[in-house]
């Protein structure tokens, strides 16, 4: 788990730094949100509206649920640290099928190929570009089916920052020496 700090009041908070792990939290998030107090918008991150809706998309879902975030309160991703706004970025990019912007965002390196080859065969996920909660709920089933794909690929990624670490020890570079 990543410790994150609310640029708002400074507490802490908890996202996980993993593409599956950030995508649960999303999911189970969205899947507590007050359905009258909230209104599923694919184009809002928090923003509270005239009918005392708070417009959400994915991410906003996480600005409510896990960041606790008042329904009152508008909120963007720059409302945080920069971690979390990179973790908030990837779960739009996620959202929208960039698979691999995502994976940067999340592990702060560029996916090697064998990565990359795994992440361009994700779909994007179904409704995408929701409105309500109908289509809300189908769009979180959709991602909710990608998580198999999502914990392969974080595993991978586990391991490749693993042997970059190793290779880093093993063969420091010749200002290291």
């Amino acid at each position: 788990m990543l410790i994150a700090k609310h640029r708002i009041d400074g507490s802490a908070a908890k996202l996980p730094s993993t593409m599956a792990g950030l995508l649960q939290c999303a999911i189970d998030d969205a899947r507590k949100l007050d359905r009258v107090a909230y209104l599923p918008h694919h184009d809002e991150w928090h923003s509270p509206n005239h009918r005392y809706q708070c417009k959400i998309c994915l991410a906003g879902a996480v600005i409510a649920g896990s960041l606790n975030i008042s329904s009152t309160d508008y909120c963007t991703t720059s409302f945080f640290d920069s971690r979390t706004e990179d973790l908030l970025d990837a779960l739009d990019n996620m959202r929208y099928g960039q698979w691999k912007t995502a994976f940067t965002l999340i592990y702060d390196f560029t996916p090697p190929l064998d990565i990359d080859d795994y992440l361009r065969e994700i779909p994007e996920a179904a409704h995408s570009r929701f409105f309500g909660w109908e289509q809300f709920d189908a769009h979180l089933e959709s991602m909710a089916e990608l998580l198999p794909d999502l914990e392969v690929i974080d595993r991978a990624a586990s391991r490749h920052a693993r042997s970059l670490r190793l290779r880093t020890v093993a063969f420091p570079s010749p200002q290291d020496a």
